[in-house]
């Protein structure tokens, strides 16, 4: 990809057009396999979903940063009550995350091939960031599209943007494609704007699981010179600006319903 111009944009604050390019890419990825599968027939479900064994593989790590996450966020402005609401959370949490992982070919048919690791680092830019490219894909699975769009939600957009940018870039992603099918005279029905939307609040938990474990740890000091622990580490990447920011999203979480659970009365 390198000879071809593509190089990774690492430390930049990706503007708006930039955001909109990757979900505009993402579509036409995603749009392809729905093609392939509707329109051609063709079986992708040997495409396991490695998504979710990479997130099950993990869940110690998920289990631990929870709680870290916890720790941290409860002395933030705001953060008390979200805080209250994770603890109660906490023991259904697990499994909440496991079923995002479970696929039901016949009740969902919404299927793409994910990227599965869709962030900011995996992808590359040329052309002024007029063009864009993804790599990395050891984790493509035969999944719903919303894990892959709240990933680029939460690492490309910067919190204080994220859901104010996000009805937007959904709509730009539809509507790309929708144009790609309509491209390739695909003959059935296309998944409407609203589907992606259900798709992405289905996935709502995943959301919690950027933020209390892959952003943070995107963002760690790992250089050679810092000799904290990991903990250590997790802790110093959550008490950032940015991290902070995220008070307003787990307001809009509990708004959501994410953390209910068989404890709540109402």
């Amino acid at each position: 990809m390198s000879k071809k111009g593509f190089e990774k944009v690492t430390n930049e604050e990706f503007s708006l057009p930039h955001c909109q390019l990757v979900f505009e890419h993402l579509a036409k990825f995603h749009a392809l396999s729905f093609y392939m599968h509707n329109e051609l027939n063709i079986d992708l479900s040997m495409f396991d979903n490695f998504t979710g064994k990479e997130i099950i593989g993990n869940i110690p790590i998920v289990s631990t940063t929870y709680q870290i996450f916890m720790e941290v966020a409860k002395n933030w402005d705001g953060g008390s009550e979200f805080v209250e609401k994770m603890k109660k959370f906490q023991p259904y949490y697990i499994e909440a995350i496991k079923k995002l992982t479970e696929i039901d070919p016949v009740e969902n048919k919404f299927l793409v091939i994910s990227h599965g690791d869709c962030h900011k680092h995996n992808y590359l830019f040329r052309k002024n960031m007029e063009e864009c490219s993804i790599i990395d894909h050891q984790m493509v699975s035969w999944i719903g599209p919303g894990y892959d769009l709240i990933g680029a939600l939460n690492t490309f957009c910067e919190p204080k943007d994220n859901f104010v940018n996000r009805e937007f870039l959904l709509k730009c992603y539809h509507r790309e494609f929708k144009r790609c099918l309509k491209t390739m005279n695909f003959s059935h029905k296309i998944p409407t704007l609203f589907d992606v939307h259900m798709e992405v609040l289905k996935n709502g938990l995943t959301d919690l699981l950027f933020w209390t474990v892959y952003v943070p740890l995107g963002s760690m000091d790992n250089s050679p010179e810092n000799t904290k622990s990991f903990l250590e580490r997790y802790k110093d990447a959550l008490n950032t600006p940015r991290q902070k920011e995220l008070s307003k999203f787990f307001t809009t979480f509990i708004n959501r319903g994410y953390f209910d659970c068989e404890e709540d009365e109402t």
